[in-house]
């Protein structure tokens, strides 16, 4: 999940870099610089639901890492037993 998040970031801020002609590491520093200053005041004024939503967050990431392991798992599993036939 976080692979695909990175992913599509890094895909948009490409996009952004081509069509501004500006260099990707301004961008992606103006970038995090918004987004720490807006968790800051998030975190400031609502910590209450900082810590729940981070919760869910890697509650979400944990279990979408569980089922790709076990389907990585499995698919490997399957290709070796393809290979031996």
């Amino acid at each position: 999940m976080l692979e695909l998040i990175i992913g599509l970031a890094m895909s948009i801020i490409t996009q952004i870099a081509k069509k501004t002609e500006v260099d990707a590491k301004i961008i992606i520093l103006s970038l995090s610089l918004i987004v720490g200053a807006v968790f800051y005041f998030i975190k400031l004024y609502y910590p209450d639901m900082v810590d729940v939503v981070w919760q869910h967050t890697l509650g979400a990431y944990g279990v979408s890492q569980v089922i790709y392991n076990y389907a990585i798992s499995i698919w490997e599993e399957k290709h070796l037993n393809s290979k031996k036939k």
